[in-house]
């Protein structure tokens, strides 16, 4: 039987490989003897919050979701948790950093942002390339930035694909806002499924909380503020400020970028990796 492969595309800045590998068929079988906790149990995130199994909704804590990570081609990221639903269309890696709290008063400007994301991306493609790794290359918003007040919610989405390559990817990240912290939700799909796996990411999320005494809206005088905002969450100018604060170790690689989608095969290997579970 032929497999597709699984292009990950680890982050847009960095110099990180991109990693191209051929599933074996025992993958699908390492992957579904995972223990996927479901329906009624509750997913436990970094001791802060929780978010509930509803529906079909599919949870791994930290030391199962480095594995996770490990059999689909990506790196070890300490702190990890994955929910994905049992159709397998998409999956989101959730971890908590103790940033501090995070003023939300940014004004952005979508335009902006994506000229200096694509600076950046610019000279991390030549860092590449002198390292002989392929360049990924920033096409355009997925969806453009914005800000939910009522939840605390930043979300954005971008468009990348592989230099030689005619495959976009989509990179789709969240950051839920706490009293002294924030959530960091990535979302991986591809982008043919991108409208139906963010309506349901959202949806899933929506059974996300904080635990009392831990929401945005109890910040309180005193408490330790971040020394970055909502633009830098985007645009990276955090990262200087993360490799002092330990956010680096955290986040892993994935560092403001996040963790970028993998290509067209996701949809297909999950629904094979859950159907042959069940069978």
């Amino acid at each position: 039987m032929q497999y597709k492969y699984l292009i990950v595309a680890v982050c847009l800045i960095l110099p990180l490989p991109v990693v191209a590998q051929e599933t074996a068929p025992d993958l699908y079988e390492q992957m579904a003897a995972l223990p996927w906790q479901s329906y009624p149990a509750v997913g436990e995130i970094g001791g802060t919050s929780e978010i509930k199994l509803d529906g079909d909704l599919l949870f791994l804590g930290p030391q199962h979701s480095k594995k996770f990570l490990k059999l689909n081609g990506n790196p070890e990221w300490d702190g990890a948790h994955t929910i994905m639903p049992t159709s397998g269309l998409w999956f989101a890696i959730l971890s908590y950093e103790d940033s501090g709290h995070v003023k939300d008063d940014d004004k952005i400007d979508a335009a902006s942002l994506l000229s200096t994301l694509k600076e950046q991306n610019r000279a991390g493609q030549e860092e590449r390339r002198k390292l002989g790794y392929d360049a990924l290359v920033l096409d355009d918003w997925a969806i453009p930035p914005h800000y939910d007040e009522t939840s605390h919610r930043l979300e954005w989405g971008t468009r990348i694909h592989v230099e030689g390559t005619d495959e976009q990817v989509v990179n789709y990240t969240a950051r839920l806002l706490g009293r002294t912290g924030l959530t960091s939700a990535v979302l991986v799909t591809d982008a043919e499924s991108l409208t139906q796996s963010v309506n349901e990411f959202h949806a899933a999320l929506a059974g996300f909380s904080y635990n009392s005494g831990q929401t945005y809206g109890e910040y309180k005088q005193g408490d330790k503020l971040a020394e970055y905002g909502l633009v830098a969450l985007i645009a990276g100018g955090a990262a200087a400020v993360a490799t002092k604060s330990g956010f680096l170790k955290t986040f892993g690689i994935a560092i403001v970028a996040g963790l970028a989608a993998i290509g067209g095969a996701v949809t297909t290997f999950f629904r094979k990796l859950f159907r042959k579970k069940s069978s």
